[in-house]
């Protein structure tokens, strides 16, 4: 087993968190559960399209 950091443990309980959000959703309405992935997807698929553009834009400063 590897060591825990606390950036393992960040990110072992933003995860829990995001699976129960998504479950209690599920629960309460499919629309907002629709709602939520979609956002959830929108974001896993944006964030790292602004990183690019964030670490190109500093490169080009220098």
């Amino acid at each position: 087993m590897t060591k825990m950091t606390s950036k393992n443990r960040l990110v072992l309980i933003t995860v829990v968190v995001i699976i129960v959000v998504l479950g209690i959703a599920k629960l309460i309405s499919d629309r907002v559960f629709n709602v939520l992935i979609f956002l959830l997807v929108a974001f896993a698929v944006l964030y790292p399209v602004y990183l690019m553009f964030k670490s190109n834009h500093y490169l080009r400063r220098k």
